[in-house]
């Protein structure tokens, strides 16, 4: 979770002077579960002003459409932070961005337990249900450029720590993993 090299990738990415870690979870689908994480983005669900986290996302296991890869749609991270969708009920992410069908392509990214990709926080993401009979998982390490601020939205990593809205998101939980 502190890998420097991931940080680094991280920081590299963004194009920030110094990454922090906002926070990691795991992301596991069992075998046989054929429940789908509906296409979303990551940010508006973050209480963060500015743009610029992203996540790592690190397969455990070999991942591909059966089990619950990643698909990603290219671009849409311009289409910039959207109105949070239900991750439950079906929304149209794409109907919110005004995007015409001709436009969603989605892009699967199958790996081998290891592999990791990145994606912006704005990106528009989906993963398929596991139709396998073995568990899918993944880590999710997520960074955010230092000196990002907070907006005031309730979040579970910021809730108990009292920040003012437009505080710097800074202090002991979130540690400065890469810098310039």
């Amino acid at each position: 979770i502190h890998s420097p090299k991931l940080a680094e990738i991280a920081r590299r990415l963004v194009g920030c002077r110094s990454i922090r870690l906002w926070h990691d979870h795991a992301l596991i689908k069992p075998g046989r579960d054929g429940v789908e994480t509906k296409w979303h983005q990551d940010f508006p669900y973050w209480p963060m002003n500015e743009p610029g986290a992203l996540s790592c996302w690190i397969a455990l296991d070999d991942v591909n459409e059966k089990n619950g890869c990643l698909s990603f749609i290219p671009g849409s991270h311009q289409k910039g932070r959207l109105k949070p969708v239900s991750l439950t009920n079906r929304q149209n992410i794409f109907r919110q961005a005004g995007m015409k069908k001709r436009d969603i392509q989605p892009v699967a990214m199958e790996m081998k337990a290891g592999g990791c990709t990145f994606h912006d926080g704005n990106t528009f993401h989906y993963a398929g249900g596991n139709t396998t009979s073995r568990p899918r998982r993944a880590l999710a390490i997520i960074y955010f450029p230092s000196g990002t601020t907070y907006n005031g939205a309730p979040h579970v990593v910021t809730d108990d720590l009292g920040f003012e809205v437009g505080a710097k998101l800074q202090g002991p939980r979130f540690p400065v993993l890469a810098k310039k």
